[in-house]
């Protein structure tokens, strides 16, 4: 069966290209996107990973999100999530990230989503809380 994929975007952040431009690349390759809107709660997103059993949780960031506002909220989420639904994050805002804790990969293009889509989907890794 095709990996299902939420995509969606942090709270506070109303972008939404992002979220149709790796739709576009998911469904060319035959995974299963679900695309949940923009500025969703931390608790939102949890609930829906459950409700669809999705493999893969995607967020787009864009700068207008301050990035420790995003790292905490990234690094949050990551604890929510069951270790077998992968965390994959993208966009412009991902630059001014200083780190990106384990068990979340990073994507700067979306050439980078068709080679990981090759790959293993579930994050493994034990992910410790952030510091900031």
């Amino acid at each position: 069966t095709s990996p299902t994929v939420l995509l969606t975007t942090l709270a506070g952040e109303q972008h939404s290209l992002g979220l149709a431009m790796v739709k576009a690349v998911l469904k060319s390759h035959g995974v299963r996107p679900v695309n949940l809107g923009v500025s969703l709660p931390l608790d939102e997103v949890v609930a829906a990973a459950q409700c669809f059993r999705a493999d893969i949780v995607a967020l787009s960031l864009s700068p207008s999100l301050s990035p420790r506002l995003a790292l905490q909220r990234i690094s949050s989420l990551r604890l929510q999530l069951p270790a077998t639904v992968s965390l994959w994050v993208g966009g412009s805002g991902v630059a001014a990230l200083a780190r990106i804790p384990p068990g979340i990969r990073v994507f700067t293009s979306c050439r980078a989503i068709e080679a990981a889509l090759q790959q293993p989907f579930s994050s493994t890794l034990p992910v410790p809380p952030v510091s900031l």
